[in-house]
């Protein structure tokens, strides 16, 4: 099956893929000289001479002797000798103790002929002295760039380049050398996969994790108690069974409105979708900044791609790509994510981890971090099952998976049966309800788990809201003590919340019942009023005055700085302030702000008071 049209692969490996090659590792310019004396020697010489090229000295004199030789010889020769620093990403004792190897990668790097830059223009094919070609041009060889070029010789010519040329071997021994796809050659070792990329027969693709990546692997068979045949899947999942540049899969995308299908040598297809930047005025798309696989279960790294071999193409990523029926569900997702603690503890607590663990099902998620829940009472939250399933079926959108790119402004129906709202803030910002989507499309194999900085309780009751968050437990309980903790829900009512810190020492405990249940009515306003509205009404004169529960007036006054800008809100003239890191905090139809006060009815402070 031809994937791809062979004139796009022509023309896209120059066009795309030389822009992203630029990337490729290069030589630091302090370790090598920008100059080389301009002495009569031999490229045997040189190589022999100067510090900068020690390494490829010592690989030609440990592997083959006759290697300096020919590189003495009079005969006109061209080397492509890499540079100390560009064996810096390679096994070098490694390949020393392959000689035979080693011997045949050198020669890869030296043809017949004296051919300067000027002669190679905009590219040639040479026949390496091992025998296979090289495709070489003014700018680069096999796609690895110069350091320095045109270093004359007296037999030939010299160009210092900035990788070690490998495109003559098997993608197998380019990752048994190339130190990062080390972990994955070792993979394939293990489960005695070298021998099928190390075919000269076959054209694949090879998408090789990093060592980073490939750590999850154990894990995944020890959590899933997977055989030999299963992690063998797992990697022929990394393959396709097609040679595809890098070139060729940016042409793809384009052509297929940024997302490509193609198949794996384990038979099913990795999904392919481009990441791109905001487009420009006047362009239909912006620039290509990435390409995921899967949804995001992995990325390819630009910065290595295009790694040639005798038996295909190489390109590293960052993730490891699993076929379906090894993917996590939501459940395993949110287990395996560090930071989804407590998250993962309440789904356990509750049954839901089954709920979400359903693989036939499609579910969208949004999880609240740890520190979401370190606002909470989360063991409250524990010993109350029912409350916590519907808190929890609040967070979860079903049948529908809606990656973070698919999600729109308005609202969406949840499984517990009211609906969050989706809007976008600056820098494109992702909320919901009035909690930030911090981390996005973390995949499962029934649908995508979205990170939030906060939890959903935007549909609870006020009583439940103070009960709930640790900073209010004692103005719950005070409300509950004065028999009014209904009191505050149902409405659309204000409610001027005093922290625990609030109460110490403010002589709250001290009033009589009748009085303490007064001063709770206090801090409520009989209608909703957000934080904006509250603002807005301050900009007349910087005082507004409000009727509350109690029946008594509460006088708002802001304060502002030398350019007018408003810096705080305190109410009384100095009872308490209003904490505006924290305010707007909905429950049901009512709004909730903190304060760091106690407030008293004006009644309690007169000569005349009730006390």
């Amino acid at each position: 099956m031809q994937m791809f049209n062979r004139t796009a692969r022509r023309l896209l490996s120059l066009a795309v893929v030389a822009a992203l090659l630029t990337l490729l590792s290069a030589c630091d310019s302090d370790e090598i000289p920008t100059d080389v004396d301009p002495v009569e020697r031999t490229a045997a010489e040189l190589v022999e001479e100067a510090d900068f090229l020690s390494t490829l000295e010592a690989a030609a004199s440990e592997s083959d002797a006759s290697l300096l030789e020919t590189l003495g010889r009079s005969e006109p020769l061209t080397v492509f000798a890499p540079g100390n620093t560009a064996l810096d990403n390679w096994d070098v004792e490694g390949l020393l103790a392959n000689p035979a190897l080693l011997s045949d990668v050198i020669q890869y790097h030296v043809v017949d002929g004296s051919f300067t830059t000027s002669d190679l223009g905009e590219g040639q094919t040479l026949t390496s002295l091992q025998g296979t070609e090289l495709s070489a041009s003014a700018s680069s060889v096999n796609g690895v760039g110069y350091f320095r070029i045109d270093q004359d010789v007296t037999n030939g010519t010299v160009h210092i380049v900035n990788n070690l040329l490998f495109s003559n071997r098997t993608i197998a021994e380019r990752a048994e050398f190339f130190t990062p796809a080390n972990a994955f050659y070792n993979a394939l070792e293990q489960y005695e996969l070298t021998a099928a990329l190390n075919d000269p027969a076959d054209d694949l693709t090879a998408f090789v994790p990093t060592e980073a990546s490939l750590a999850g692997l154990a894990p995944l068979v020890q959590d899933q108690d997977l055989t030999d045949a299963d992690v063998t899947e797992i990697l022929q999942y990394h393959l396709l069974t097609e040679s595809v540049t890098a070139g060729e899969l940016v042409a793809a995308l384009s052509e297929n409105n940024d997302t490509f299908t193609a198949e794996t040598v384990q038979g099913e297809d990795l999904v392919f979708t481009a990441v791109r930047a905001e487009p420009e005025e006047g362009e239909e798309q912006g620039e290509l900044t990435g390409i995921t696989i899967n949804g995001g279960q992995a990325s390819i790294n630009l910065g290595n791609v295009d790694l040639g071999s005798t038996n295909g193409v190489s390109h590293l990523i960052s993730g490891l790509l699993l076929p379906e029926a090894y993917r996590p569900d939501a459940t395993e997702t949110i287990a395996s994510t560090s930071g989804l603690g407590t998250l993962s503890a309440a789904l356990g607590a509750t049954g839901l981890d089954a709920t979400l663990g359903d693989r036939s099902a499609v579910f969208t998620v949004f999880a609240p971090s740890d520190d979401a829940f370190s606002a909470y009472d989360v063991d409250y939250l524990l010993a109350n099952t029912d409350l916590l399933s519907e808190v929890l079926t609040y967070h979860v959108v079903g049948g529908q998976e809606l990656a973070a790119s698919a999600l729109e402004e308005g609202a969406l129906p949840t499984v517990q049966g009211d609906e969050i709202t989706v809007s976008f803030g600056e820098e494109d910002a992702v909320f919901v309800n009035s909690a930030q989507v911090t981390q996005t499309d973390l995949p499962a194999v029934n649908g995508v788990v979205h990170v939030l900085d906060d939890v959903l309780l935007e549909n609870q009751p006020v009583s439940l809201q103070l009960r709930a968050l640790l900073a209010t437990r004692t103005l719950y309980d005070n409300l509950a003590n004065a028999e009014l903790d209904g009191a505050v829900d149902g409405g659309d009512l204000t409610v001027f919340a005093p922290t625990n810190d609030a109460f110490e020492g403010s002589g709250f405990q001290g009033l009589t019942f009748n009085q303490r249940a007064e001063a709770l009515q206090y801090h409520v306003l009989p209608s909703a009023v957000d934080s904006a509205t509250l603002i807005d009404a301050l900009e007349a004169d910087d005082t507004f005055t409000t009727e509350t529960l109690q029946g008594e007036d509460v006088v708002f006054t802001a304060e502002r700085d030398d350019d007018g800008a408003l810096t705080g809100i305190t109410i009384n003239d100095g009872q308490a302030s209003i904490d505006l890191s924290n305010v707007d905090i909905e429950a049901e139809s009512s709004f909730i702000h903190l304060i760091d006060g106690v407030l008293l009815p004006p009644s309690f402070t007169d000569d005349g008071d009730n006390a």
